[in-house]
């Protein structure tokens, strides 16, 4: 959240003076402290993957990917390393854990939720034979993989996905013609909310996709990670986010351990906390107060 902070801090003085904010942001103690302690992890990686010749772990790290074939030399460039990985980190943790949140609060304005994704988790562990959730039992979650995706759908991480230029000129399908250096994005968050799309667009309804699954030759669409021409909050093709097959099952893992163990609701006469928006961004409020308690 420090860079997410810093940044918007950064952007609300005009460009010419950010150099002197820079200087005074109340942020850049705790990020370099970030980046400090991260540059000590990924130096011991280093030389550790130096020392044996070997790939850390199997399957490899992203370290490892970034060290091997044609990024081999990067192996000495310690800095590059760091870039890349706390580029990674900042990426993937921040619209994670805003997935995460946007998930509690909706689960605190549909009360009636808590239940129904509580007995699924219950019967789900139920059925395995060990203490814990793997791959197969996590699948098997598809109440809580719609609620996951509806929560999504009217809370995407952006206001708009798919940037692109052309970097040259360039005539579409249809004729349309874009001269280079022409800008594009894609106004997710209206798509999501068009009625075209999706029945009662503006309604949360957290068992859509869960009944889309239920039938007949739609089994495996509709999921969380499914991207597609009207569910662009992971992109699209083969520029879709890679990392969404990680943060659903993280995300469920949270969720999981969060409903066994804890009630959630609003305060009395509170409605479900706001968005907090800052260009294309959108955040959960982290100034919202919702009611919890162990069971």
């Amino acid at each position: 959240m420090a860079v997410e902070e810093s940044i918007q801090l950064l952007k609300s003085y005009p460009p010419y003076l950010r150099w002197i904010v820079h200087r005074c942001n109340p942020y850049r103690a705790a990020i370099k402290d970030q980046w400090g302690r991260a540059r000590n992890i990924i130096k011991k990686s280093i030389n550790e993957k130096k020392a044996t010749g070997l790939p850390l772990e199997d399957p490899a790290t992203m370290l490892d990917h970034l060290t091997s074939g044609k990024n081999a030399a990067l192996i000495d460039d310690l800095d590059t390393q760091l870039t890349h990985q706390m580029t990674l980190t900042a990426v993937g943790s921040v619209t994670t854990f805003a997935s995460t949140m946007q998930c509690l609060y909706d689960l605190a304005a549909q009360p009636e939720m808590v239940q129904i994704l509580r007995d699924e988790i219950i019967a789900v562990k139920g059925s395995t034979s060990g203490p814990m959730f793997d791959k197969e039992s996590i699948q098997q979650l598809r109440k809580m993989d719609s609620f996951m995706k509806e929560s999504q759908r009217l809370s995407s991480p952006d206001l708009t996905t798919f940037q692109r230029a052309a970097t040259a000129d360039i005539t579409l399908p249809d004729g349309t013609f874009l001269p280079k250096g022409t800008k594009l994005e894609t106004a997710t968050c209206a798509i999501h909310a068009d009625d075209d799309n999706y029945e009662n667009a503006n309604q949360f309804d957290g068992l859509r996709f869960y009944r889309l699954r239920e039938m007949d030759g739609e089994e495996n669409k509709h999921m969380f990670v499914s991207v597609g021409t009207k569910d662009l909050a992971f992109g699209i093709g083969r520029h879709a986010c890679p990392g969404r097959f990680l943060s659903g099952i993280v995300i469920k893992l949270i969720l999981s351990e969060f409903l066994l163990n804890y009630h959630i609701r609003l305060p009395d006469g509170a409605k479900r906390p706001a968005n907090r928006e800052y260009e294309i961004s959108v955040m959960p409020d982290p100034d919202a107060e919702i009611m919890i308690k162990r069971i």
